[in-house]
């Protein structure tokens, strides 16, 4: 038997009545998957392409990928589980805070633009028409100005 299968290699094994139970384990802050075939022996499901041991950052996906593989039962051992570095992994995603801060200050930018046009259109409004504005009014400087004000989205 092999010392590793990959999740449709245990799909066969489970269908053919070859797998006894799966063993879930914590290293660090990552869970693995065993699985225990008929005959005792103890194989890591591992990626297919890589065929590196499977990693899950949730327990519960782990569980959900045994429950669809057809496996309703087997064990865990925690022993290697470190819950306080899978907090400080998740709480550490500068690429995430930066994208979010950008998102805001965008935000921020697209609110005070939509308050001016706004406010420039009510003023509008309430001024008394003249007969031939002039090209370069006052109103048409301060929406130029605005206008130039938007930021430049990044891509």
């Amino acid at each position: 038997m092999h010392e590793a299968m990959d999740v449709s290699e245990v799909g066969v094994a489970v269908r053919t009545g070859g797998v006894r139970a799966a063993i879930l384990r914590a290293y660090g802050d990552v869970f693995t998957i065993d699985i225990e075939i008929r005959d005792g022996t103890r194989v890591a499901l591992v990626a297919v392409a890589d065929r590196k041991p499977r990693t899950f950052r949730d327990p519960a996906s782990a569980m959900r990928l045994l429950q669809e593989l057809g496996i309703p039962q087997g064990s865990f051992e925690l022993s290697g589980w470190t819950p306080q570095r899978a907090r400080d992994a998740a709480l550490k995603r500068p690429d995430r805070s930066r994208a979010l801060k950008a998102a805001h200050r965008t935000a921020a930018a697209d609110r005070e633009f939509r308050r001016q046009v706004e406010e420039l259109l009510a003023l509008a409004q309430t001024a008394e028409p003249a007969a031939a504005a002039p090209r370069d009014s006052s109103l048409q400087t301060e929406l130029a100005a605005l206008l130039n004000a938007l930021p430049v989205p990044q891509g």
